[in-house]
């Protein structure tokens, strides 16, 4: 995490000055993620072969809701709709992963995994009130690097799975907002539904989605 932040926040400090000579507005969101229980499903299968031979279902125990950290760049298309840019990094906590015997239902082992997602996002605000207040609708489509880490040799089973598995999946986004003018800065708050596996899928991999909820600050 405080890789990304860094990146993130050097990116902000370099070109914060650039962009708002040209009349944009750029800013930063932090606030919840909240994910359905497909996000969990990191290998987008339900059973694995064990190095001794035996077939074992993956359960997933559901995530958490976890955090986020964002950057938008707005761009103003009309008095009621502004384009934007943005990317963000997206933390979910560990969650557990049992690897069980079909015929039986005995734990053979627990996996142990945490899951980031960075979206890259292009979408408009399209406000039907906009003035002191401003309310608007929001969409966007995004690209999502979705990352995993996994613990995988619990209790002497050896679980031949990657420890690292990665997927990048098109998506969309879509919510509201407020924004509340201060003078010199802007404040939001913004809640949007995001799909994140929308195009590109795998055979069978189930939908994944998660909630944001965030508060932010323009400039």
């Amino acid at each position: 995490m405080k890789r990304y932040t860094f990146i993130f926040s050097l990116f902000f400090l370099i070109f914060l000055p650039q962009l708002n000579a040209q009349g944009i507005d750029v800013g930063f969101h932090l606030g919840l993620s909240t994910p359905n229980d497909k996000i969990a499903n990191i290998y987008n299968k339900n059973q694995v072969k064990l190095d001794n031979g035996t077939i074992g279902n993956l359960i997933s125990k559901g995530m958490d809701a976890g955090y986020h950290l964002a950057f938008k760049g707005r761009i103003g298309l009309a008095d009621n709709a502004d384009l934007y840019l943005g990317f963000g990094y997206h933390k979910f906590p560990q969650t557990d992963i049992e690897v069980k015997d079909p015929q039986t239902g005995k734990v053979l082992a627990t996996l142990k995994s945490t899951t980031n997602i960075i979206p890259i996002s292009a979408g408009l605000n399209l406000y039907p009130i906009r003035s002191f207040i401003g309310i608007y609708a929001t969409g966007d489509l995004s690209y999502n690097y979705i990352s995993s880490s996994v613990e995988s040799k619990i209790g002497g089973v050896d679980v031949p799975l990657s420890t690292s598995p990665t997927e990048g999946r098109l998506g969309f986004g879509v919510g509201a907002g407020i924004d509340v003018s201060l003078g010199l800065i802007l404040l939001n708050v913004e809640a949007k539904y995001n799909y994140i596996n929308f195009i590109g899928k795998e055979d069978k991999e189930d939908p994944k989605n998660y909630l944001s909820v965030a508060v932010g600050v323009y400039f």
